[in-house]
């Protein structure tokens, strides 16, 4: 002790609950090994809405992890692949978390050798194609502990950060085989995540202080990380998204992969 349950098919520290000693086990197992069943279901659904509340609804337990605790800071390498080969990749720490087990809010860019050793030997034993996030902890000593992989964009890998890395250029120049230009690269390697940090603290100073990553062509969107409301930031996720697939301002993906 402590250790952590986590449960599969969740996100965002959502699934996770510590085990502080052993009179948490009972209460903590009970609260994760049911969150699937529909009493949690009508619960949930009163804060982010059924649409959102359904999806965790299942007829079978989904697995749970036991994990042993490590100190330090939550991490993420987030790789761009291609036939298991890492084409781009950024590195980045925690410094802030939206809970104790959620995920990172305001990140640093940094540079660590073992966490991108770690992460590209991963992709490259799976055969990886896309996006791949590995998660570790950073301890003080700066020790990488691996935790789990992520098949998908990590938030870090929206990023262009300093330094040339965009893993959203590189995709289009993978996909096209062409080359693609390289957006404004974020000067500063503090980087205040939307909508983690917005949606904590509103009056959060890494907002001023940090660069804050905004999609100011998403007014709706931002208007509701900035309520702190569930069901309003889902309902206006949704909204944005829906007008997006409407109007879109990419073309369509039929158009970039190479024939």
């Amino acid at each position: 002790m402590p250790a952590f349950l986590k449960r599969d098919g969740t996100w965002a520290g959502e699934g996770v609950a510590e085990i502080g000693n052993r009179g948490d086990i009972e209460p903590v197992w009970r609260k994760i090994s049911c969150a699937h069943l529909l009493p949690s279901t009508l619960r949930r659904a009163r804060h982010t809405g059924w649409r959102y509340a359904l999806t965790k609804t299942r007829m079978r337990r989904p697995a749970i992890q036991l994990q042993a605790a490590a100190t330090g800071q939550p991490a993420n390498c987030a790789l761009l692949c291609r036939k298991g080969e890492a084409v781009a990749g950024i590195t980045a720490v925690a410094v802030e978390t939206t809970s104790a087990t959620g995920p990172a809010s305001v990140v640093r860019v940094i540079q660590h050798e073992e966490m991108t050793s770690v992460a590209t030997a991963l992709a490259k034993s799976l055969g990886s194609n896309g996006f791949f996030g590995v998660d570790f902890i950073l301890s003080e000593t700066g020790e990488a502990f691996f935790l789990e992989i992520n098949a998908r964009p990590t938030p870090i890998a929206l990023l262009p950060v300093a330094g040339g890395t965009d893993l959203i250029a590189a995709l289009f120049a993978t996909m096209s085989d062409s080359p693609a230009t390289a957006r404004e690269p974020i000067a500063r390697d503090l980087i205040a995540l939307f909508p983690q940090e917005i949606s904590s603290d509103a009056n959060s100073p890494h907002l001023a202080n940090a660069h804050h990553y905004l999609p100011a062509d998403e007014p709706r969107l931002i208007a509701a990380a900035r309520s702190n409301d569930q069901r309003v930031w889902r309902e206006g996720a949704d909204r944005a998204s829906e007008e997006t697939e409407a109007h879109p301002r990419f073309p369509p993906i039929g158009q970039i992969l190479p024939s």
